[in-house]
């Protein structure tokens, strides 16, 4: 079954892999597995969690606050984000964010 990617394309996949995840780190570290579906198109993504992976591990998301936080053996696991590595990532990929100067600060940025 073909999948619609990111750019509007239909990609169809490779196949698909079982493997595992870790959210956070020791000692608050929350361990489960979950099904990729492996395709090759260009992306900013390694990998992209399914709702039901979230859900399954009791995860509480602020993407405002770039922000996860989950129930753990060892109390509460947290997992930040960087905004400025994140608009370092996508700024490439959405024109949005170079009309609005989102992007100036890695102008002339060189991977």
């Amino acid at each position: 079954m073909p999948l619609l990617s990111f750019s509007g394309d239909l990609v169809q996949p490779v196949g698909n892999i079982s493997l595992p995840i870790a959210f956070g780190v020791a000692p608050s570290i929350m361990m489960t597995y979950d099904q990729f579906l492996i395709v090759d198109c260009p992306t900013t993504y390694n990998v992209i969690v399914r709702w039901t992976t979230l859900t399954r591990v009791k995860a509480h998301l602020s993407p405002h606050m770039l922000l996860m936080k989950f129930p753990t053996r060892n109390g509460t696991g947290v997992i930040r984000g960087d905004q400025l590595s994140a608009q370092r990532c996508l700024c490439p990929f959405f024109p949005f964010f170079y009309r609005s100067g989102v992007c100036r600060l890695w102008e002339g940025f060189v991977a």
